[in-house]
C-alpha cells in the first residue's frame, strides 16, 4: 500500500510541477499585446450619385462617384411604348435589361459619356398630340442604377454577384 501512495504521490508531484511550469507561459501568451497607432479608413458601401437631366420625356444620364473606393455602376431605364435608349461610348446592353459601364468609376470620378434614354412619338402633330394624351400627363422615365465596390482579381475585376454581363464584356 506504501508503495502505492508514493507512486500515487510522485504522480501528483509531477502533474503539479508541470501545471506551475505552463502557467507563467500561459499567461505570457494570453497578455502580450502591441500598442498601434494611426488608422485606416475601409469603405465597403459605394457612393454614387445619379445625374439625368430635367426632362420627362428624355433622360442623359450620368453617374458620379462620391465615395471613398472604386466602383462598378449600372443603369436601367423604365418607361412608356416608344421609349429608346442609346448608349453612349462604354455602355452595353446586357440580356438582363440592364446597361453596363466599362470603366472602373475612381472616387470621385464620373462617367464619360452619357446613356440617353428618349420617348420618341412618331408621325404628323396630330397623331404625336394623340400619343401623348394616350399617355396622360404623368408619363415619365424611370432610371434605376446600382453601383458595387470593384473588387480585385490580379489585374482584372471580379462580377459583382447577381450582375449578368455582356458577353465577351469585361471593366477596364
Amino acid at each position: 500500500m506504501r508503495e502505492r501512495k508514493g507512486k500515487s504521490l510522485i504522480a501528483l508531484l509531477a502533474v503539479l510541477v508541470m501545471l506551475v511550469s505552463t502557467v507563467g507561459i500561459t499567461v505570457a501568451y494570453f497578455s502580450d499585446r502591441d500598442a498601434t497607432a494611426g488608422a485606416v479608413t475601409i469603405s465597403l458601401t459605394p457612393d454614387t450619385t445619379i445625374h439625368e437631366g430635367t426632362s420627362d420625356e428624355q433622360k442623359d444620364v450620368t453617374i458620379e462617384n462620391t465615395g471613398d473606393t472604386d466602383v462598378v455602376v449600372r443603369v436601367q431605364f423604365f418607361g412608356p411604348e416608344g421609349m429608346v435608349v442609346t448608349p453612349g461610348d462604354g455602355w452595353v446592353q446586357s440580356t438582363d435589361g440592364w446597361y453596363y459601364y466599362n470603366e472602373v468609376l475612381a472616387a470621385g470620378s464620373e462617367t464619360k459619356t452619357a446613356i440617353n434614354a428618349k420617348i420618341e412619338f412618331a408621325g404628323t402633330d396630330e397623331e404625336i398630340a394623340r400619343q401623348k394624351a394616350e399617355l396622360g400627363d404623368n408619363y415619365q422615365i424611370t432610371v434605376i442604377h446600382e453601383a458595387a465596390v470593384a473588387t480585385y482579381a490580379g489585374d482584372a475585376v471580379d462580377t459583382p454577384a447577381g450582375w449578368t454581363l455582356p458577353e465577351g464584356f469585361s471593366f477596364k
